[in-house]
């Protein structure tokens, strides 16, 4: 049977097919014979002995040609074929083997890959959130020195007033206008030192107990702040 010349890798049908071929010759080592008239012909299970110098089992084929050279590498040419083939099935077999390795292993190479890839975009992530936390902290302890500034500025303020006033040390805030007049001298909140800390103009917490207290001349455990 003809089979067209093809530069195309064989397919696996056709593989085994040619291993088929290969395995039903079973009568080999085949050998090329010249006869004294100069044919040339293919023999089956051909040695040589020193008794009875070349024997075989049968005939393979008879080799034409249009000269001696001809005939005789055709017929070398057919009789190596089994052991060609042999030998080329060996080596596909060793070089799919040796490719089932390279495939394995640039299957971890890509695997390994990906886990660095995985671990690298992790680290960059975790980069990237350090990064933001730096800047919220700097933020943030930009914003604490601006308010210790400001209680500092407060403190000043607040010790200008208490002690290094004029009139001396101020436990409380007093309105001494009012005290003169009989009240008790008490400002009403918020007074100058709770202004320097910051207060603004509204009722503190639990301003009716403080005035209470005030008026028994005590002050509630859980008074929370009040009139200075």
């Amino acid at each position: 049977m003809f089979s067209p010349i093809t530069t195309e890798p064989p397919t696996e049908q056709q593989l085994a097919e040619i291993r088929a071929r290969r395995e039903a010759i079973t009568d080999t080592p085949w050998g090329s014979y010249r006869d004294l008239g100069g044919e040339y012909t293919v023999e089956a299970e051909a040695k040589v002995t020193l008794d009875e110098g070349f024997s075989s089992t049968g005939l393979v084929a008879r080799v034409l040609g249009d000269t001696d050279e001809q005939r005789y590498r055709r017929a070398d040419f057919i009789s190596q074929a089994p052991y060609d083939i042999d030998r080329l099935h060996n080596e596909i077999d060793r070089l799919r083997a040796e490719m089932g390795r390279w495939r394995a292993q640039r299957n971890q190479l890509a695997q390994a890959n990906e886990a660095l890839h995985t671990r690298v975009e992790e680290a960059r992530s975790g980069w990237l959130a350090a990064q933001n936390d730096v800047r919220t902290a700097e933020r943030e302890i930009d914003r604490l020195r601006a308010r210790v500034a400001e209680l500092e500025q407060a403190h000043r303020q607040i010790r200008a007033i208490h002690t290094d006033s004029p009139m001396g040390p101020c436990p409380v805030c007093i309105d001494a206008d009012a005290l003169t007049d009989g009240g008790d001298g008490t400002v009403p909140y918020p007074c100058p030192t709770a202004r320097a800390a910051g207060a603004q103009d509204a009722d503190p917490p639990n301003l009716g107990g403080v005035l209470a207290a005030l008026a028994e001349n005590t002050l509630p455990n859980s008074a929370e702040g009040g009139a200075r």
